[in-house]
């Protein structure tokens, strides 16, 4: 071949690597006659990815990671699904039961003990697999990977052995203790077939990490990085196991981005069987709400600074599981908590076509054997629904402004940043949104997500009837009904269930211009607290603020760990929000930032839900700061005063619910999810 070209190693298959400028789409023929199954092209330019329209924007490894969970009903109830909870909690019930049959022996990791778990089993069981790959040395060579001491320890390294009824060593793991990132990772594991079957014994060693990382004051679990090509060199499977456990897939801390285009269009190079049905599962970046991957791939920090960041900053890089197939009726796979599984069908005889036209139903989890013909009888149902979409902002207004509702989640930038299964229609003259729940391996579910903007009730019936239609149930569901609106639900004649949902706290911005009176004692006094510090400056948050605000945002997580159990963190939608708060018009959506000594110590969004109404939508502070985010609500709702009100949304906590309180709302609003039958 006439062009500079590497093969890719520790691969099963030939893998062509190029440089972005050593490469283009016209050698793909070339590649595909010397039998190569997929070609990448490493760290390419931002401008040009939005050419290679067909290739997966990816990073080459990935990493699994979730908070140390305090205990194991925590860990259980944070699966989100009830499905996920009870498979997790019948596999430690299962560990649990052989607990006395199986020893773990937790110690610092020495050359000898590496020895004999290469030897019975790292190498039989991993390097006696079909296609398996060896990742670590040979026991003499193990200084070339880790650093040893001059008494033969491992540094920063522990190892758990699990040994069977008779004594004999039947699993073990190596783990790496990092002070520095706070966390515990499994960096390599192995076990008997047949006792880690009968003894589950990756779910012991795993409980026994969450108790090792427990007691060593470790915030963050990890089992270990692998190549972000499921299907290939490691199974489908393995990433199905581990989503299962509720660990995410990160960008890992080393590694290059690629853009990836399989070439082996029937995936014959990966199949194992008659009966085996291959597929590729890639982790890759979406095109950040229709803004180009490119866009996206601009917020990817560079190798080179991602060694020092705190861990929570990747848990919303916004990774996207792709899976690349030959047959549509491939089977259902587990994907991680948050993620939608999107598949690409590869049609070899229709030659080559894009990754866009080549994916069927976007954003839809592949349906299980005998749910195709349910999609179809449901087709009718969402004819005429469109994706709710950025340039949707003004048509939203105005059919907003024509209700008083008061809910905040009506706020177009929370359903925008937050959502990407809204749909939309116009009925009888009214807006009317939907949500559409895509589940793993389960049909999806229409709900309507508000009653129709201007409410009348003809709209209203045939939107529940388009509901019932798509689920095939009598039941539809309405996610928030202001309770003004409750009462004109009666006039359907169905019966009607009621949920009440959190209290929204709702101000008037006009009384916060003298904060005069004894009401707003404890709020001058966390205002002069904070003024008193010196150095204080309050401005527009810009662009350039994104990654110190993201940063205050983890430690804002950190701080608050032991308080939430662990599981604190910003959520989805705030972090997209600092990212791609540029989408919006001051109007809509504006940003301040409060700094202390030319440090950013809080960050807070706000901005316009309608005429007379607005929505105190994000704010975080520096806890070490006390009355900090008193501060800055005064300044966001001083910003406010042309508003009649401006809502600040729930309180989830007994501590937020007394800040909320004391911040002195005008009114208390309640929303409702209701379910209507008949």
């Amino acid at each position: 071949m006439g062009w500079k070209m590497k093969t890719k190693k520790w691969t099963r298959v030939k893998i062509a690597v190029f440089q972005d400028e050593q490469y283009h789409p016209g050698l793909e023929q070339h590649l595909v006659a010397e039998g190569y199954f997929a070609v990448v092209v490493r760290d390419p330019d931002p401008s040009e990815i939005d050419k290679y329209r067909d290739y997966l924007l990816a990073p080459e490894w990935i990493r699994w990671i979730m908070p140390t969970p305090p205990s194991i009903e925590a860990w259980i109830e944070s699966r989100s699904g009830s499905h996920d909870r009870y498979k997790l909690r019948k596999k430690l019930k299962a560990s649990e039961r052989q607990r006395g049959r199986v020893r773990a022996d937790i110690a610092p990791l020495t050359a000898e003990d590496y020895s004999t778990w290469y030897k019975r089993l790292y190498f039989p069981e991993i390097g006696g697999r079909k296609g398996g790959v060896l990742f670590w040395p040979e026991p003499g060579n193990l200084a070339q990977k880790v650093t040893l001491t001059a008494e033969g320890v491992v540094e920063n390294f522990l190892r758990i052995f699990l040994h069977g009824p008779d004594g004999d060593l039947i699993g073990g793991e190596l783990w790496a203790v990092n002070a520095d990132e706070n966390s515990l990772t499994i960096r390599a594991a192995a076990f008997e077939r047949k006792a880690q079957t009968d003894y589950e014994l990756a779910i012991r060693a795993l409980e026994e990490l969450r108790i090792c990382a427990m007691s060593r004051g470790l915030n963050w679990l990890s089992y270990g990085t692998d190549p972000n090509l499921f299907g290939v060199d490691t199974g489908i499977g393995l990433q199905r196991f581990k989503a299962t456990l509720g660990m995410k897939p990160v960008l890992a801390r080393y590694g290059t981005f690629h853009l990836l285009k399989i070439l082996n269009r029937d995936l014959s190079l990966i199949r194992n069987g008659e009966d085996y049905q291959p597929a590729v599962l890639v982790f890759a970046l979406d095109d950040d709400r229709g803004q180009g991957r490119s866009a996206a791939f601009r917020h990817v920090p560079p190798r080179r600074i991602r060694g020092d960041l705190e861990m929570q900053w990747n848990l919303d890089l916004g990774l996207t599981p792709f899976r690349l197939v030959t047959d549509r009726h491939c089977p259902a796979v587990n994907v991680p908590d948050g993620m939608v599984l999107r598949d690409i069908i590869i049609q070899p005889e229709t030659g080559e076509r894009s990754a866009e036209e080549t994916v069927v139903q976007v954003g839809i989890p592949p349906q299980p054997r005998g749910e195709e013909s349910r999609e179809k009888r449901s087709g009718g149902a969402v004819k005429g629904l469109r994706p709710f979409e950025l340039q949707d902002l003004e048509l939203y207004k105005d059919a907003l402004n024509q209700v008083d509702r008061i809910c905040w989640n009506q706020y177009f930038p929370y359903l925008y940043f937050r959502y990407d299964s809204l749909l939309l229609a116009e009925e009888e003259g009214s807006l009317c949104i939907f949500h559409r729940q895509d589940r793993t391996a389960r049909s999806p579910r229409l709900s309507l997500y508000f009653l129709p903007m201007p409410l009348n009730e003809k709209a209203l019936r045939q939107c529940l009837a388009r509901v019932r239609d798509f689920n095939h149930s009598k039941k539809a569901e309405i996610r928030r009904v202001d309770e003004q609106d409750l009462a004109l639900l009666q006039s359907l004649g169905a019966a009607v269930r009621t949920f009440p949902l959190d209290l929204e706290y709702v101000y008037a911005p006009d009384r916060y211009a003298s904060l005069s009176g004894r009401h707003f004692q404890k709020l001058r006094q966390d205002i002069n607290r904070t003024t008193a510090l010196g150095n204080v400056e309050v401005r527009d948050f810009v662009a350039a603020d994104s990654r110190e605000c993201l940063s205050l945002m983890d430690d804002w997580a950190a701080l608050q760990h032991d308080k939430y159990g662990g599981q604190a963190a910003p959520r989805g939608f705030a972090r997209r929000c600092v990212r791609r708060s540029d989408l919006f018009d001051a109007k809509d959506l504006f940003g301040l930032v409060v700094l202390v000594d030319g440090k950013i110590r809080s960050v807070g969004f706000a901005g316009e839900i309608r005429r007379g109404l607005a929505n105190i939508f994000i704010t975080y502070s520096d806890h070490t700061f006390p009355g900090m985010n008193r501060y800055l609500f005064k300044n966001l709702i001083l910003r406010l005063g042309e508003y009649g009100l401006a809502n600040y949304a729930g309180a989830t906590t007994p501590g937020l619910e007394f800040a909320k309180e004391s911040l002195r709302p005008v009114l208390k609003h309640r929303t409702y999810r209701v379910h209507i039958t008949g």
